[in-house]
């Protein structure tokens, strides 16, 4: 996990004083590929499913949250719950944290009704 210290990443994190932070999406998004793997870490992959939710590309989470095997992967909701339990309530990122878990029913749905082939015509061949 990192710990920003005055928007300098801090290594040791053994070592968290008050003036330490966790590390928010504002800090984090200028990362190129941030999430993009699916082996990447879970908060890495949180992130960039906070950041399409900030941009509103509701059908690119459905997507990036289908192809990455989220939608029903516990650790990955654990450590949103985790984080939206511990944030300040003023925090944008608690703020997208929140939508996201109430929308997590919706979007397991809208990415199931997006697996499902379309029905043949009788015409196709």
């Amino acid at each position: 996990m990192l710990i920003y210290k005055y928007n300098t990443v801090i290594t040791d994190y053994w070592e968290v004083d008050p003036s330490y932070r966790l590390a928010l999406l504002d800090d984090r998004i200028s990362r190129k590929h941030l999430g993009d793997d699916n082996d990447a870490p879970l908060i890495d992959q949180l992130h960039h499913a906070m950041q399409l939710w900030k941009e509103e590309k509701r059908g690119d989470l459905v997507k990036y949250l289908r192809e990455n095997d989220l939608l029903d992967h516990i650790p990955y909701w654990k450590l949103a719950r985790a984080l939206f339990e511990v944030m300040p309530r003023d925090e944008e990122d608690w703020k997208l944290i929140s939508s996201l878990l109430g929308e997590r029913e919706t979007l397991r749905l809208e990415a199931k009704r997006g697996e499902q082939p379309k029905p043949q015509s009788m015409f196709d061949s």
